[in-house]
This record gives structure tokens, C-alpha cells and sequence, in this order.
């Protein structure tokens, strides 16, 4: 038998015995299985069991009388005795309140307001082991939404929980109350703001969880065969469930599957959208850096911020990098290739704003939680600048809250190592001074057009893609190759590279001719100017000397500043 606690149960117990509070409201993963092996006289049948289950049974293994209540099912009691001791204590020798009791506790299942009465009736009563009171599904109970369109049954059931938790018997009595919702954000914040609930949060499980859990279901139930070690396919199940988790195994083991690195990603992802929606996705990228053309010092400096990560040393990992740059240079390509040379999980985050009251904060609570218990990875944000704009006067409360949140959690000394942010964006000035300072995206790494020996290995990769050398060409051929494509961007040499591959296609013959033609024919947009603007911005936004594009060396940051203030 285990005698490990689970650690939220561990932080319950300090501050019940301390006698700071005796309201908990429990959230985020409160609807999973723990490790029940703590309790007194678990079978193996019960050796994970749902939480509020546990939490019942370790309430009663404690000498509590546990009472459960939902808003689909009523009150309930733990035991058959714990009804009777109740009902006993309420009628205190009268028949009729006995009944009455009885009454209570069976409206309950159609009336809250009911039910909340009577739970804060059995808190009340003088009994042996103290009454302690569970409240499943506490968002349907107390919804978030705004206070002018609560309805009449709403005020009430808010004002009932206030009124009982603000007794002070209630304060001294020996037993608890645990309010479960999944996040705080959709709880009425009314109940939120109570001055004695204590708000804990349950993570998901950790590696070593997942990894416990899963010998246990090798070593109980019919074991699984997978193509990795189980410290492996244990790491690549980060931000699973314990329950998601027996569900993959019991899935595998009935279609006589094996378990891999690909299927385990792959419902990683299913769960993650079916919990939060598609506003975060694990990506494996399938290139490295070694497929990403140019860039020679970005990468050099990249692969040493890798380097520093793999030390284990909080201090020495970047918290978050900014990746500014021009339209087209390719900042996604690349930094997700750099991303799968840290061998981390990657972690795109899309548009996280929500369309009702209070959905933005609940689908921020529920990434966080993901990604805190994910752990070792880099979340990428594209187009960073749209999804957490330079807050406002004007700026809404909830993006307030949103970009607050955000800050929060870059600067969460515990994240620190753990989760490196990569913002990407090619209007950097549209961000926050705070996202972009040292303990946030403080390193910036921008990503610019290629220049110089960059440059020429474009127009190797470019025309090698269509079978033909460079250094093979004329000098003539290779004098218009460079001043045609002078001004491309790492896009401008994609297209390119796509029309002459097209050639091929369709039986023609390239040569010097071919390629004249093809370059006399490509007209690309004149956004020559923009892209300037967004180069000086970059530039601007830059934390290391070399990586400035040599042609901008020469011009000052002031002078820099002045033309970006003339356009602007």
C-alpha cells in the first residue's frame, strides 16, 4: 500500500489543521481518478478511484459524516448510518421533524435553494463526527455571468451560500465544506470573492504520476504492448488525464494495438480539443534546423540558447523570445524547427478569446493548467501581436485580464525553465512594453531577409530544387540571378523555386534561356516599403549586434527611431 498523499490533499490538510479556513473551492482536474492506495482497507479494485469518491472516503476513514450534493442528483449521503445519524440529530426525539428531515433531503434533487437549506442545517447539528459537505458541479449551482442577468433563483442560491458560510458557527464548526468546479472562472464571482474559501488548485498528473499509473495498468490489468520504454511513452502523455489515460490503454488493449509516440500525440490532441476547443495543439515539426536555409548567426545563436536549456539551471533557460521580422522570412519554419532540435514538446496556441461572459478566463485557466502540467515545452504564438495587442485605455476588461493572465504566468518563477515562450510577429511595436521586458519575451531573436553568403545559399537551394547548379551557371546568368532576386524574401525564393519545379512538370527544358524567361516573367508585390518599416522594427527589437543585417549596421538607433516616427 502506498502512503503517499495526493499533494492537493496534502495542501487541504494544512490549512484545515492550522484552522486558517475550513471552505475549500477545488478546482481544475476534479474530474479524474487518484492514487487511493493511502486509504484504510482499499481493495485493487479501488486502487484509483474518481476524486470527489476519494475525497468521501478519506472524509469518513477520518471520522467525518461526508455528505454529497449536486444539482442533478440532490443530497446524498456517504453511508446508509450517516442518513440515519442525521436524520436522528435533526429530529432530536420528534417524529414529525424526522419526517420533515426526510422531506428536506427529497426536494433537494429539484430544488437548490432547498438543498443548500438543508446542507447548512446538517452543518449545524451536534453530532459525534462532524458533518462535512461536498458540492459537485459548482458552475451550474453559482454561474458566472454578469449580475444584471442573474435570474431571481440565481440571487437566492448566492445569497443562501453567503449567508451559511459567513456564520460564524460555521467558522468553528469541526467539519468542511469543498465547493468542486473545474475553474474558477466559471463560478459567480460572488462565490469566488468569499473571504474564507480557500481556492486549490488540482493539476494534472505530473510524469511521475503518469508514469506510476501506468505500470500499475501493465502490472493489474492485460498488459499493452508499446514501441518505446514506458519513461518515454509516460513523457509524450503529458497533459493527460489519469482517467484519458486508462481509457488509451483499455482502447489499445481491445483492438490489439500497440501503443506508439504517433497515437499517443494524436489523442493527446483529440482530448485537447474536445476539452478546450482548438485553441492549443501539440505539433511534432518533421524539419530541424539543419533544413532551414540561411540564417547562419540566428541559428548559431539558437542552437547556444538550446544548449543552455539541456544545463537543467531555471536561471540559464530563456523565460521567452521574441521573433520579429519581416513578413516571409520564414519565423515559423524556422523557430519550429528549432523547437524540435530541443526535443520539447511543442505547443501552438491559437486565438484564445471566447464569445460569452466569462469564457475567455476559463479557456486561459484550462491552457494553463495544460500547459504547466505538460512541462519542457515551447509554446509558439503566431502573430502574437493580434492575439496579445498593447493593452489600452480603451482595452476591454476581459483582454485586460487575459493579457494579466498571460504576464502572470510568463512570470511565474515555477514555469521558469519549463515552458519557453516564443512570440512571433512582424509588428513587435504593437506588444506591450511588459511582454517584451527581461523575465517575459526579454531575449529577441528577429528573423530577417538573407544578406551576403544567406543570400547565395537561397540561390543554391533554389535552383539545386530544380536540378540545376549555380556555380555551374555564366557569369552573366549569375549577375541577373542575384540583382533579379536582390530584393526577394525567403517566400519570393519559395515561389520561385515552385515555378521552376513547374517547368519540369509540364516536360520543359531549364537552361540559362528558361531561367532568364522565368525571372523576366515573375513580377512579385511591391511592398517594398512596409517591409522596410517592419525590417527597422525588427531591427529595433533586436538583442544581439550580429544578427543586424549588414546593410543596417552603419544607421544608429536614433536615426532608426526618427524614420520609424516620420512613417508612422
Amino acid at each position: 500500500m502506498s502512503s503517499t498523499l495526493p499533494p492537493f490533499l496534502e495542501r487541504m490538510n494544512a490549512v484545515f489543521a492550522s484552522e486558517r479556513s475550513n471552505q475549500f473551492l477545488l478546482l481544475g482536474n476534479v474530474r479524474d481518478i487518484v492514487d487511493a492506495r493511502s486509504l484504510p482497507k482499499t481493495s485493487a479494485d479501488e486502487a484509483f478511484m474518481p476524486t470527489v469518491s476519494f475525497l468521501l472516503k478519506r472524509l469518513s476513514s477520518r471520522g467525518h459524516t461526508p455528505i454529497r450534493y449536486d444539482i442533478g442528483q440532490g443530497i446524498r449521503f456517504h453511508a446508509t448510518r450517516d442518513h440515519k445519524t442525521c436524520r436522528k440529530a435533526f429530529g432530536r426525539g420528534n417524529s414529525e421533524r424526522e419526517k420533515f428531515f426526510d422531506q428536506l433531503i427529497q426536494e433537494s434533487r429539484h430544488d437548490p435553494a432547498i438543498a443548500l437549506q438543508a446542507l447548512a442545517e446538517c452543518c449545524r447539528l451536534e453530532l459525534k463526527n462532524p458533518v462535512s459537505v461536498v458540492i459537485e458541479y459548482a458552475e451550474l449551482l453559482f454561474p458566472n455571468s454578469e449580475s444584471a442577468h442573474l435570474s431571481d433563483s440565481d440571487r437566492r442560491r448566492l445569497a443562501l451560500l453567503r449567508d451559511w458560510l459567513g456564520d460564524p458557527r460555521f467558522h468553528a464548526h469541526r467539519g468542511a465544506l469543498f465547493i468542486v468546479a473545474e475553474t474558477a472562472a466559471s463560478i459567480h464571482q460572488h462565490v469566488r470573492s468569499l473571504p474564507q474559501l480557500m481556492s486549490i488548485d488540482i493539476p494534472l498528473p505530473d510524469l511521475d504520476a503518469r508514469l506510476a499509473f501506468m505500470n500499475w495498468m501493465q502490472a493489474h490489468e492485460e498488459a499493452v504492448t508499446c514501441d518505446e520504454t514506458p519513461e518515454r511513452l509516460a513523457s509524450f502523455t503529458a497533459g493527460m488525464s489519469l482517467s484519458e489515460l486508462r481509457s488509451l490503454f483499455l482502447d489499445a488493449r481491445h483492438a490489439g494495438e500497440k501503443l506508439t509516440r504517433r497515437s499517443i500525440l494524436n489523442e493527446v490532441n483529440r482530448l485537447l480539443a474536445a476539452r478546450i476547443g482548438d485553441h492549443i495543439e501539440i505539433v511534432e515539426p518533421h524539419h530541424g534546423l539543419d533544413q532551414v536555409i540561411g540564417q547562419s548567426a540566428l541559428k548559431q545563436e539558437l542552437d547556444r540558447q538550446r544548449q543552455l536549456m539541456e544545463q537543467d539551471d531555471p536561471q540559464l533557460s530563456p523565460v521567452g523570445i521574441l521573433a520579429a521580422g519581416p513578413n516571409g522570412t520564414g519565423k515559423t519554419f524556422l523557430y519550429s524547427a528549432w523547437a524540435a532540435s530541443c526535443k520539447r514538446i511543442v505547443v501552438v496556441l491559437k486565438n484564445l478569446r471566447g464569445s460569452y461572459f466569462g469564457e475567455t478566463d476559463r479557456i486561459f485557466e484550462q491552457v494553463r493548467t495544460v500547459l504547466e502540467a505538460l512541462g519542457n515545452v515551447i509554446v509558439l504564438i503566431d502573430e502574437a501581436d493580434t492575439q496579445f495587442g498593447k493593452p489600452g485605455d480603451q482595452t476591454h476588461e476581459t483582454e485586460a485580464r487575459l493579457f494579466g493572465a498571460l504576464i502572470r504566468m510568463m512570470g511565474d518563477p515555477k514555469n521558469r525553465g519549463r515552458i519557453v515562450w516564443v512570440l512571433l510577429t512582424a509588428r513587435p511595436e504593437r506588444l506591450a512594453p511588459d511582454l517584451k521586458r527581461s523575465g517575459r519575451a526579454g531575449l529577441h531573436l528577429p528573423v530577417f531577409d538573407p544578406e551576403g553568403p544567406d543570400r547565395e545559399a537561397f540561390l543554391h537551394y533554389t535552383l539545386k530544387q530544380a536540378g540545376m547548379d549555380y556555380p555551374s551557371l555564366p557569369a552573366d546568368s549569375k549577375m541577373l540571378l542575384s540583382k533579379r532576386t536582390e530584393q526577394f524574401a525567403p517566400a519570393d525564393f519559395e515561389e520561385l523555386s515552385q515555378q521552376l519545379r513547374a517547368e519540369i512538370a509540364l516536360g520543359n527544358q531549364l537552361n540559362n534561356n528558361a531561367l532568364v524567361a522565368i525571372l523576366d516573367n515573375l513580377r512579385p508585390i511591391d511592398i517594398s516599403s512596409q517591409r522596410r518599416l517592419q525590417t527597422l522594427q525588427a531591427i529595433m527589437h533586436c538583442s544581439r549586434n550580429n544578427l543586424v543585417p549588414e546593410s543596417f549596421r552603419d544607421i544608429d538607433r536614433a536615426s532608426i527611431s526618427a524614420e520609424l516616427q516620420s512613417t508612422s
